[in-house]
């Protein structure tokens, strides 16, 4: 694989754990400004999932149960594995 292929992938996947910690900061700041609670926050993915089952553009299209979401374990702070797959982001559209 050339240099520039891997900056690439190196690029791509660094970009996309800055984000992820973006994430995690955000849900942190808004637990402790507005009191809501990981359960709530895991029903949205699960809630999430169960309406991309019929998105066929959709990257996360498998329903997950509320324990399944629990027992996938952090990717970054509050943000569990379930929640988001990393190695499939792209932007919206793209196939």
């Amino acid at each position: 694989m050339p240099l520039q292929e891997i900056d690439a992938v190196y690029l791509a996947a660094s970009c996309a754990q800055q984000v992820i910690k973006l994430f995690a900061c955000a849900q942190q700041e808004h637990m402790q400004k507005f009191g809501s609670t990981m359960d709530q926050y895991i029903l949205v993915a699960t809630k999430n999932r169960k309406q991309a089952i019929n998105n066929p553009y959709a990257t996360l299209n498998v329903e997950l149960s509320a324990d399944a979401v629990k027992a996938s374990g952090s990717l970054c702070g509050p943000i569990f594995r379930a929640q988001g797959n990393v190695a499939s982001c792209k932007p919206t559209g793209v196939h």
